[in-house]
């Protein structure tokens, strides 16, 4: 057999799978050719999905899932990186019913909050005060799985956080926890790795059909823009300078989005929150006006996302 006969026979064989499988062959194979390209840095990110996280209950008060749920308790499932974890640098206790879900109990919430990564403040606690202020909710649940420095990669079907997602919302089906909004909000630690537009969305798009599987067509799944990260290599005297954003990145964060599939564009923190309110020594981590800047852009994309519904149904 020739060896021009064994390529075109190869070539083939190879169509015919792809032709019978159809596009998940595609997609399988260009995941797995992405990961490999990026083997070295999955080899030293979450070996372990529990690194880091803050489980510390002691001093806070258990309230009743019965308590808290309800029409008008907003139920926030949040996934990302460390601006959505705990990292915000002055800790915040709300004033308002907001609440903290982790490990099958309910808690007051306040900061570090519990599940998610860090032990400083979050964003999560301010926007709960200031949705409620604002009327839209009574109570905000909020179920915070994000984890510091993780890549899409990490969060994509592959990576040990896909796993997470999973076993957080079996969790949530047997206390019958049904979520009613999405956050995403990640793509620092890409701009970093320099993934690109194609990869990222491909990645991306993965992440939010995997979650948009787990809950109902209509549950809103807000994805930010966000890819603001320190140049380490910027030799500029004048600091805030040195950074850099990803275009690619933010293009393909608002690409993936869809109104229509209920996959809303979420706020842009490299703008909302400029260099100048993110701390040292890295200024990455959002500081308090920061994480204030961000919440109240929170509160406007629900407020956005709400108003037609609110009108439907007049």
């Amino acid at each position: 057999m020739s060896r021009r006969f064994k390529i075109v026979l190869l070539s083939l064989f190879a169509i015919a799978i792809l032709v019978f499988f159809g596009w998940h062959t595609f997609n399988f194979i260009r995941t797995k050719v992405i990961y490999h390209h990026f083997h070295k840095i999955l080899d030293t990110l979450y070996k372990n999905p529990q690194w880091g996280v803050n489980t510390d209950t002691a001093g806070l008060e258990e309230v009743p899932l019965a308590d808290v749920l309800g029409d008008k308790t907003m139920v926030a499932f949040v996934l990302g990186q460390s601006n959505v974890a705990n990292a915000i640098d002055v800790p915040y206790t709300p004033k308002n019913h907001v609440y903290n879900y982790y490990d099958g109990k309910c808690y007051k919430a306040r900061d570090p909050l519990l599940g998610t990564s860090g032990t400083f403040g979050s964003v999560w606690t301010r926007f709960g005060d200031k949705l409620i202020d604002q009327h839209l909710y009574d109570k905000v649940l909020i179920i915070n799985i994000a984890r510091q420095g993780s890549s899409i990669l990490n969060w994509s079907s592959d990576g040990k956080l896909s796993q997470l997602i999973d076993t957080t919302f079996a969790q949530l089906k047997k206390d019958k926890i049904n979520v009613t909004h999405v956050f995403f909000h990640q793509g620092e630690a890409d701009c970093l790795f320099q993934v690109d537009y194609s990869d990222y969305k491909f990645l991306l798009a993965k992440v939010v059909q995997h979650v948009r599987n787990l809950t109902e067509p209509t549950v809103p799944i807000i994805v930010a823009q966000a890819s603001l990260i320190t140049d380490f290599d910027c030799h500029d005297p004048l600091f805030f300078r040195c950074y850099k954003m990803s275009p690619d990145i933010l293009k393909a964060q608002q690409d993936v989005t869809d109104p229509k599939k209920y996959i809303f564009e979420g706020p842009n923190t490299d703008i909302v929150v400029p260099y100048g309110m993110r701390y040292m020594p890295y200024g990455i981590h959002f500081n308090a006006d920061g994480a204030n800047n961000f919440a109240d852009a929170l509160v406007k994309t629900i407020e956005t996302i709400q108003k037609p519904q609110s009108q439907a149904q007049k």
